[in-house]
Parts: C-alpha cells; structure tokens; sequence
C-alpha cells in the first residue's frame, strides 16, 4: 500500500491564464530573513503547483529588488526568467502597480 504524505503550506494568490498558473507570494515585511524565506517557498511551491510553465511573483516591502534577485538565482535556476519581484517602489504608485501586473500576467 503506497502512503502519501500531504504537505501542507500557504499561498497568497494565484491567477490561472489558460494552462500557466502564476503565484504571487506577498509580505508586508521588509527584513532580509523573511522576505528571503517567503521567496524561497514560493519558488519551491510554485514548481509543486504548476510544474516547469509556473510563473512566480514576489510581492515584498524591500526597497533594493534586484538584492534579492540575485539571492534566488542560484536557489533553483530552472525558475530564474520565470518570477518578478514587484517591491516597495512599485506599490507606490497605483497606475504603475496595474500595470506592472498587467504585463506579468501577460507574459
């Protein structure tokens, strides 16, 4: 008899598009630790939940996106070109938010 084991984990938001499915992982937190953990969960769930054609987007607080960028790229190289990172800059300004997340899910 085959045991399955449930993993049990949270994500905040996902849009379906047709077959891809994009998670957004967000926190209000701008300190290096959590918002790196939260990233790093979201790169290894979003493969569980959508396989190679998932797409993540890291919603944080962090003033410097591209910190952070280079932090996950060598965590799992195969979702490199397929996550954004919207940070602190761009939840500033309502019109520019919309579409940056307009170009994500259009992508």
């Amino acid at each position: 008899m085959k045991v399955i084991k449930k993993s049990q984990f949270e994500i905040d938001l996902v849009a379906l598009k047709g077959y891809q499915i994009t998670v957004f992982t967000c926190t209000t937190d701008s300190t290096k630790g959590l918002t790196k953990s939260k990233s790093f969960e979201g790169l290894h769930r979003v493969e569980q939940l959508g396989g190679e054609h998932a797409k993540l987007c890291i919603v944080n607080m962090k003033e410097d996106k591209e910190e952070l960028d280079r932090e996950l790229v060598g965590f799992n190289s195969n979702f490199y070109k397929s996550k954004e990172i919207i940070s602190k800059e761009d939840l500033k300004d309502y019109d520019h938010l919309v579409k940056k997340l307009r170009d994500i899910l259009k992508k």
